[in-house]
């Protein structure tokens, strides 16, 4: 009965750190009745089923890994992705088997297992402490993880909470100890490895936040969020080494320096941003958009159905703005066959850009 106590303990624990870490997809109604209804078939499943497998009880070993059971059950409840459920857990079960193990290692040594429910009553006093750190901590480490982009990191997470669970559920089962000082040595130790590997990886992600910020600005257009001419000679290095067809689109706005001198700078970056919106808008397959100055912007794209009459029907139809419409004028060049280097496919396509403009002024 004190087995399957702490195990509802640690398991409550549990689903109290993923309710206020991960997102939620349905009513609060609808999840509690949902989780409520699988602890009850688990806790029968331990309870009843299992010991006839076993023939005596389910080892404590096992029981443990049970709870695991639950990732597929917070997969359907829950609106984030398994990787991050995965952390989640890994967190949430390396702190309450730590917990868990210290009170139990802590009372075998010093009076035995006669005071089983003092066990319990001391096990629910750390975790009232302890829970809101680790919710805390949980809720940061995930916000950066998250907010990465970078794949590899992502794993990293994944693992090493994976690893410190494992080491944790090994120790806790199958070391046994017979001093209080090497057992408090031993948690101690086992505390400050998962700190000190879980600040390895705030370290990594702070590094790539920091470096992704600076590329940012080097490599980003501070008012509209395209990406810049520095960008688009580094991106060319690719575009050459792929050596597939593509379209260079040179783009030159239609009087924007009317609504500058009439409306203000303001209201001419405004406009900016909103052409650069309907751009993203209609350059969506296969395509990077650079803007290069003031009211010039560069599209590269092997998307063979965008040609100048879609581009300019398509950006007018998803300019969404109180602000007037004053077109734009394109030119286009053909990579590798009109050239191989960026400086004269732009001179192609800019006088190509110039000859729309004239037509279009005549």
């Amino acid at each position: 009965m004190v087995q399957l106590l702490s195990f509802l303990i640690i398991l409550l624990i549990n689903l109290i750190t993923t309710e206020y870490v991960a997102k939620r997809k349905y009513n609060r109604l609808k999840t509690y009745t949902f989780i409520i209804f699988y602890t009850i078939l688990l806790v029968i499943t331990l309870r009843y089923a299992l010991p006839l497998i076993f023939i005596d009880s389910v080892p404590n070993i096992l029981i443990i890994l049970f709870s695991w059971t639950f990732l597929p059950v917070f997969m359907y409840l829950y609106n984030n992705k398994v990787q991050t459920l995965i952390i989640i857990m890994a967190f949430s079960f390396s702190h309450t088997l730590l917990v868990n193990g210290l009170v139990y290692h802590y009372f075998m040594i010093t009076v035995g297992q006669n005071e089983v429910y003092a066990f319990l009553w001391t096990q629910i006093a750390i975790f009232i402490v302890s829970t809101p750190v680790i919710i805390y901590f949980i809720r940061q480490t995930l916000k950066k993880v998250i907010a990465s982009i970078d794949h590899l990191l992502f794993r990293t997470a994944v693992i090493v909470p994976l690893l410190n669970f494992i080491m944790i559920y090994v120790s806790r089962f199958l070391v046994n100890f017979e001093s209080i000082y090497i057992l408090l040595i031993f948690y101690i130790s086992m505390v400050m490895m998962i700190m000190t590997s879980y600040y390895f990886i705030y370290r990594i992600i702070s590094t790539l936040s920091s470096n992704r910020t600076l590329k940012d600005l080097v490599y980003v257009d501070q008012l509209t969020k395209l990406k810049n001419r520095m960008a688009l000679y580094n991106d060319f290095e690719s575009v050459c080494r792929l050596n597939e067809h593509c379209h260079f689109f040179f783009l030159d706005l239609n009087n924007l320096k009317l609504v500058n001198d009439k409306q203000g700078h303001l209201v001419g970056d405004k406009y900016l941003i909103e052409f650069s919106a309907a751009l993203v808008n209609t350059c969506k397959n296969k395509s990077e958009i650079y803007r290069i100055s003031g009211d010039e912007f560069v599209v590269i794209t092997s998307d063979n159905q965008l040609s100048i009459k879609t581009l300019k029907e398509n950006i007018m139809k998803n300019f969404n703005s109180k602000h007037s419409y004053l077109g734009v004028s394109i030119g286009c060049a053909e990579f590798p066959n009109e050239g191989k280097s960026l400086d004269k496919l732009l001179n192609i396509a800019d006088q190509r850009m110039y000859k729309d403009k004239e037509n279009k002024d005549k």
